[in-house]
């Protein structure tokens, strides 16, 4: 299960992003902490961030920048800030997509959703239900939990995985 970190200083709306987030098969968590956000995020390590730009002690934009010198984690700006010059700003210090409230639940989830994808299409990472596999280094993660398998055994799984829902032959696992 993806691990999503919500950064909003109003209850609400956090809370309603918890609950959106949670009925989608994400993990999200609600940053408390904005004196100290970018080791709070470090130790976390979530999949993506939704990020808002108006938060205590820190502006969004700033905190963004500062995460980009330690780490590529997304984030997607969910912002009330409807300005191009701040949606310029966040893209130029690293925001992958930009949001304005109010917002479309279902646009919201889509696009965290494209995100997400993105970034594991550019890994050799595949997810399956609450499976991480990693393929080139043979090891699937489950929580805590990590099963090394032989090079054979990924080439098979990968392939299963790949072509779910579907009967594999015997011919297509051999080839």
């Amino acid at each position: 299960m993806q691990k999503i970190l919500i950064i909003e200083d109003d209850e609400l709306i956090s809370n309603e992003l918890k609950n959106l987030l949670d009925s989608n098969n994400y993990s999200s968590i609600i940053l408390n902490d904005f004196k100290n956000p970018l080791n709070e995020i470090l130790d976390i390590k979530p999949d993506l961030i939704l990020l808002d730009i108006n938060i205590p002690y820190m502006n969004g934009e700033i905190l963004l920048k500062n995460l980009r010198e330690s780490s590529n984690i997304p984030v997607i700006m969910v912002t009330s800030r409807n300005s191009d010059i701040d949606e310029a700003l966040s893209i130029t210090y690293g925001a992958d997509d930009y949001i304005t409230k109010p917002y479309n639940p279902n646009i919201l989830l889509l696009r965290i959703g494209a995100v997400l994808k993105r970034l594991n299409n550019n890994s050799d990472t595949l997810i399956f239900k609450d499976l991480t596999i990693n393929i080139s280094k043979g090891i699937i993660k489950k929580g805590n939990e990590e099963i090394i398998l032989t090079k054979n055994e990924m080439i098979i799984f990968s392939y299963l995985v790949n072509h779910q829902n579907r009967i594999v032959t015997r011919d297509e696992l051999m080839t």
